[in-house]
């Protein structure tokens, strides 16, 4: 893991909406359509990949090859990241709907809460032991069997990263307070030690609290000492 990094930003920019699954790829699009240089994070069925979002078309590194993904039938999660936002589905535990939301980063100059944003990097398994290929993707291999196919040209025995931002919301102490924060992202737990009250967020005792988090990019691993 890096050197952490911090910046502000406001929090009035994320969407968010219950979908069909056929319905996810329009909102894809429809808040996408400005974004420059979209990656792709999948959770399928089967496997966890990366890829990238161009003009509305999915391509995901499945089995050291770049392959269009038309259909979001065996996806868990997709997420589609660029420097400013990203968008988010996560598959509901009845099938065929999903959770999506968009979260677009804008300066802490215009008016709305402030957050507090906590970027760090999270090295991704194995290295790049032939160099990119004709397509400018890098096949990361790890003593493990793992393989990891990404939309980055890399050396060879190059190493990389992705870098992850999570945005943390400062509470004011103020004892007895009575206020219930709900996160944003169920995947992060937060600090609930309210006792007797049902596991209510209580600012009074947690001077910040985990409101979200997402991907940013891809970038060259520079460390020593990880796994390769």
């Amino acid at each position: 893991m890096s050197t952490l990094t911090f910046q502000t930003c406001k929090d009035n920019t994320t969407l968010s909406w219950l979908c069909e699954e056929e319905e996810v790829w329009g909102k894809a699009a429809s808040v996408l359509d400005q974004a420059q240089n979209v990656y792709a994070y999948a959770m399928l069925d089967h496997a966890v990949c990366f890829g990238t979002w161009t003009s509305g078309q999915l391509v995901l590194g499945l089995d050291g090859h770049p392959v269009p993904l038309r259909s979001l039938r065996y996806v868990q999660e997709l997420r589609l990241f660029h420097a400013e936002g990203e968008f988010k589905a996560v598959r509901m535990e009845e099938g065929e709907k999903f959770r999506c939301r968009y979260r677009l980063d804008q300066p802490v100059e215009e008016q709305g809460k402030q957050l507090h944003i906590m970027d760090e990097q999270h090295k991704l398994w194995g290295a790049c032991r032939q160099g990119a290929d004709e397509n400018g993707w890098s096949l990361l291999e790890s003593g493990r069997g793992t393989r990891l196919y990404i939309p980055m040209a890399l050396p060879g025995h190059g190493e990389a990263a992705v870098q992850v931002r999570h945005y943390i919301q400062m509470n004011q102490l103020n004892p007895g307070t009575d206020t219930d924060v709900e996160s944003e992202n169920d995947s992060i737990p937060l600090n609930r030690n309210k006792p007797g009250t049902g596991g209510e967020f209580d600012e009074s005792v947690n001077p910040f609290q985990y409101v979200d988090e997402r991907l940013v990019t891809f970038a060259v691993w520079t460390q020593k000492g990880g796994e390769g």
